[in-house]
């Protein structure tokens, strides 16, 4: 995928997840300083787990908007398509599909098995 088409994807990738992301925390009920004041126990309860939810899906949001800042990074750098960890080129099939993709199909494997540890 060319430099400039990739950036244009990314921009617009980065705009709708930052959205979201807001969009997600303004509708938070556990983010309300008075539900504990207004609400009945059960209510509270149901708040609580929806606001868990919330932040659970925002903060996979944040890794993405995180992951496609470092693709726009790297477009900028001149090392877009380029593994972050081996430095090999990542394939363009992936780079197509995943125009974030920071790190070759094998390194990102090895990524995704370390956080499942640490989780």
């Amino acid at each position: 995928m060319e430099n400039k088409t990739a950036k244009e994807k990314l921009v617009h990738m980065f705009s709708e997840v930052d959205a979201d992301i807001a969009a997600r925390r303004e509708l938070d009920p556990a983010a309300d300083d008075q539900r504990d004041i207004d609400n009945e126990m059960e209510e509270d309860y149901n708040e609580s787990e929806e606001g868990f939810r919330t932040r659970s899906i925002v903060s996979e949001l944040e890794k993405q908007r995180t992951q496609i800042q470092r693709a726009l990074e790297k477009i900028e750098d001149n090392s877009y398509g380029k593994c972050d960890s081996c430095n090999t080129a990542i394939g363009p099939d992936r780079m197509l599909a995943y125009p974030e993709s920071i790190y070759c199909l094998d390194c990102q494997a090895k990524v995704d098995a370390q956080q499942s540890r640490s989780n």
